[in-house]
């Protein structure tokens, strides 16, 4: 049996695997977002996995212990019950060292099982995580093709012809024959990288405890729905230095084909009664005319769902958004990042600039989709001019919500590199690097000075845009309570900066 298991977060944090590239972001364990416990994301790559598996024949257990919350000894205990000889678990930065405890544990009770890990920082960590961990084999590929190499090895360990293994290409393992350490780095060639998100039978659905994900977002009006992730492509070829996404999930960007894609939404739609979708794709508008397809399908079958999207500024237009509120568009994410042009030609997104920025957020207004903004406070060359320029450009093209991140330098990127070299990163505990903890510092700035203003931009925008909301009346009662505590929390524990320390 091969089981895909779905670690359960380690205590103290809640982890969503599937962000940051694979890399996965975490919070403080039940923390309440709403009046709710925090979101599970449904892992986009478990579905395309297990579909290859149950095609080539092997029978296949999905064990999603962050779903269905069981704990490290509930997850031992299925384990026992299913008894599999494969188990494949992504393995995430926040969480590296709970999921290698873990896994531990699993190896010890069950040292005939073979542990599989997959995502970013099996590649980027891979000698760490062999050195600390009893994990077998790391898959060296792009999220969300990990099959190709899992199924090549699952046929050669089933066959116990063990030898053959070296021969397998985008596997990371130990070189059994050294005393030493010997990290033995296959990585992916030829045909074996030719993957296609088209290849998911989508009845595979049925496998997974679909009705236990949450993961919900405000839409137009104050409207609160719970989004179900899917893959429409993957991949981001643009050369932004803090990005984790090209390195788990690849630059080459693949597509799903449009009816394929559409048959999927109106097949959890009709088979689970998902009516609201995220989707996963690093800049779902690159390809202008595959999205008016896909609008056109949805709009022509009927399907009454909402969705929405993260993308680039430069990658919309007015028809073009238009044509996606008309087929369910609701909300779109822009990764703004800063304010400030100079800060974003030195970070890779020179095309982006505050004029193109301005003029997307507003005709996405205009056509009624609520806009929500990225922003990573402490890039290279940051300084409180330039963050403070960043603020008073939110307020300029005012979005409905705004995710504040502090700068991650995520192992394997330009960035992690350069931060290392110019000693402006703080810690190399992974725990920590999360978006939410500080982990490095600008030129300028202390670590200590940026959680600071992270906190209270954040703190000024929210009210600003609590107030601006309830005037127009898109709180229910419900939210009204909650927002006017959180109001007088955040004023209690608080102040705003003062004036000449970058005062709103």
């Amino acid at each position: 049996m091969v089981m895909i298991l779905n670690l359960p977060s380690p205590p103290g944090m809640d982890v969503n695997r599937d962000y940051s590239g694979g890399y996965g972001t975490a919070h403080i364990a039940n923390r309440k977002d709403y009046g709710h416990f925090a979101d599970i994301l449904f892992p986009v790559f478990m579905p395309y996995l297990a579909s290859k598996i149950k095609r080539e024949g092997y029978k296949l257990k999905v064990l999603d212990a962050q779903a269905t919350r069981l704990n490290s000894d509930g997850t031992i205990r299925e384990i026992k019950n299913k008894q599999p000889k494969f188990i494949i678990s992504m393995i995430c930065l926040p969480s590296l060292y709970g999921d290698i405890h873990l896994l531990n544990k699993i190896k010890e009770k069950f040292p005939e099982t073979f542990l599989i890990g997959v995502g970013a920082v099996c590649k980027v960590l891979s000698e760490e995580i062999l050195e600390k961990s009893k994990i077998d084999f790391l898959v060296n590929a792009e999220y969300p093709f990990y099959s190709n190499p899992i199924i090549k090895l699952i046929d050669t360990l089933d066959k116990k012809s063990t030898s053959s293994v070296e021969k397998i290409s985008g596997l990371i393992y130990r070189e059994k024959q050294e005393k030493k350490l010997l990290v033995k780095n296959n990585p992916l060639q030829g045909s074996q990288m030719d993957e296609s998100l088209d290849d998911l039978d989508i009845k595979i659905y049925s496998e997974f405890p679909i009705e236990k994900y949450k993961l919900r977002f405000f839409g137009p009006y104050g409207k609160r729905l719970n989004y179900f992730p899917i893959l429409s492509g993957k991949g981001c070829p643009f050369p932004c230095i803090y990005c984790p996404y090209p390195i788990g999930f690849g630059k080459k960007i693949f597509y799903k084909s449009p009816v394929n894609l559409v048959n999927e939404i109106e097949f959890l739609n009709e088979s689970f009664g998902i009516k609201a979708f995220v989707f996963r794709d690093q800049v779902f508008t690159a390809n202008k005319e595959r999205i008016k397809r896909i609008c056109d399908l949805i709009s022509e079958r009927n399907l009454k769902v909402n969705w929405l999207c993260e993308t680039r500024a430069d990658k919309v237009s007015k028809n073009l958004l238009r044509k996606m509120k008309k087929a369910g568009c609701n909300r779109i994410h822009y990764g703004v990042e800063t304010g400030d042009e100079n800060v974003l030609r030195k970070v890779g997104k020179p095309v982006v600039n505050k004029k193109v920025i301005k003029e997307a957020f507003k005709i996405t207004r205009e056509e009624g989709i609520y806009t929500s903004a990225h922003i990573i406070i402490g890039l290279p060359g940051e300084t409180k001019e330039t963050l403070m320029n960043t603020y008073n450009f939110l307020l300029e093209i005012n979005p409905d919500s705004v995710t504040w991140n502090l700068i991650t330098p995520y192992p394997g990127t330009k960035l992690f590199n350069i931060a290392k070299q110019k000693k402006l990163i703080l810690t190399y505990d992974w725990e920590k690097y999360n978006t939410e903890d500080v982990v490095m510092r600008t030129e300028e700035i202390s670590g200590k000075e940026l959680e600071k203003i992270k906190k209270t931009f954040r703190s000024n925008f929210r009210i600003r845009q609590i107030l601006r909301r309830m005037v127009k009346g898109l709180y229910s009662k419900k939210d009204f309570v909650f927002l006017l505590r959180r109001i007088i929390y955040e004023f209690a524990l608080k102040t705003r900066l003062r004036h000449g320390d970058s005062s709103s």
